[in-house]
């Protein structure tokens, strides 16, 4: 799961997914505010969409799940 907010996260753990907050939109916000008091935690964090779909196939090509 790929989002802008710490709830986006939250949303693919809770189905099993890993979870990938982008700095862009509400990301960084997000991330520089909240990261620290929050019980959610992503998986990797990029910096836009192309550092989290590149995230993923790396992580497709290992054989996790992405």
């Amino acid at each position: 799961m790929v989002g802008d907010k710490l709830s986006d996260v939250a949303a693919g753990h809770a189905v099993g997914a890993a979870g990938v907050l982008v700095l862009t939109g509400y990301g960084r916000g997000e991330w520089e505010y909240h990261r620290d008091g929050q019980p959610v935690k992503p998986d990797h964090v990029a910096e836009d969409l192309l550092d989290a779909v590149e995230w993923a196939l790396a992580r497709t090509a290992t054989g996790a799940r992405a």
